[in-house]
């Protein structure tokens, strides 16, 4: 999680005004969000409520879709605790949510003189009042991913390739870290159970992947990547459709019947990276069909325009 928030703040160079900002991220962050969950709750009625059903001959309609209309009201990834009770977590999106948050207060620290001073204090305040209360709409989770974006905001590329193998180095060390320690950081639960050292590390390991990534520009698979970084957010959103409604249950049993049981989690990971692929490419294909037809139009009221001008001239 901490790349995309990283990766985010990268692209956030750019200074806009405040009504810009939220007209524009409001566009492409919260309608994503809650046409997601508008999905969610129709597809609970076919894959959740319906399946329900047919299987145990119980009415459960109502029950799921408050039961979902709640989550997306809550807005949390995880399931919080209040008065006893564990409430539902919508799920993935989440991160539209925390980052709206994250690069909102990017835009404040931009008007500071410190901004990252600004994002280190807001971060670690975020995660000392996790332990006592927790907020909606992943407030608090965006808190602390705005020392993420902020990062991405303020890193320099060339001083990062000149201090590449350091930053290797403590990646490593951080990742042998966490495998032995039987411990990492969870950004949906706001838990950075060492701190900085969370911080250091995942900024680190971020990091080497970009670097990574910029060496595989030029390699086969640079053609398919981009098209699935454009449409990366219509992913995460059908992606978490059927992260919590669709019934992977009956993908198990074929599994098991046919004695392949511990095949389930690969074979679900390859229809979700198909699944990933296939909106890629219906997604690019659409944009390129509508950049046509507005090309298209654009062309034809040039040519009305210019037979409109020709006209008056000669009149």
């Amino acid at each position: 999680m901490p790349l995309f928030f990283l990766v985010s703040g990268f692209l956030s160079k750019k200074k806009r005004s405040l009504a810009d900002w939220m007209k524009k991220k409001t566009r492409t962050l919260l309608v994503p969000y809650f046409v997601s969950c508008a999905g969610i709750v129709i597809a609970s009625i076919f894959f959740e409520s319906l399946v329900t059903l047919l299987k145990d001959n119980k009415a459960v309609f109502i029950l799921n879709i408050q039961k979902w209309v709640r989550a997306a009201f809550i807005g949390l990834g995880y399931h919080a605790e209040l008065w006893q009770t564990s409430l539902p977590a919508i799920g993935p999106i989440w991160f539209l949510l925390a980052l709206f948050w994250a690069l909102l207060l990017l835009e404040l620290y931009k008007r500071t003189k410190y901004p990252m001073a600004c994002a280190i204090g807001v971060s670690f305040l975020s995660l000392a009042l996790h332990h006592f209360f927790w907020l909606p709409w992943s407030i608090q989770e965006g808190m602390v991913a705005s020392l993420f974006a902020t990062v991405g905001y303020s890193i320099s590329l060339e001083k990062v390739k000149q201090n590449r193998i350091i930053v290797c180095c403590v990646a490593i060390l951080y990742l042998l870290f966490c495998l032995f320690s039987g411990s990492h950081l969870d950004m949906v639960k706001c838990a950075f159970p060492y701190g900085p050292v969370d911080f250091v590390g995942a900024v680190c390991c971020v990091i080497a992947i970009l670097m990574v990534s910029i060496r595989l520009q030029n390699h086969l698979m640079s053609r398919l990547l981009p098209v699935i970084g454009r449409n990366s957010i219509w992913i995460l959103c059908i992606h978490t459709i059927e992260f919590d409604v669709f019934p992977w249950w009956i993908l198990a049993r074929i599994c098991t019947m046919a004695k392949i049981g511990g095949l389930y989690e690969t074979a679900q990971a390859i229809l979700r990276i198909v699944m990933a692929i296939c909106i890629s490419m219906i997604a690019e294909k659409i944009r390129d069909m509508d950049h046509v037809t507005t090309n298209l139009k654009q062309g034809t009221f040039g040519v009305r325009h210019h037979k409109d001008g020709y006209q008056k001239t000669h009149k």
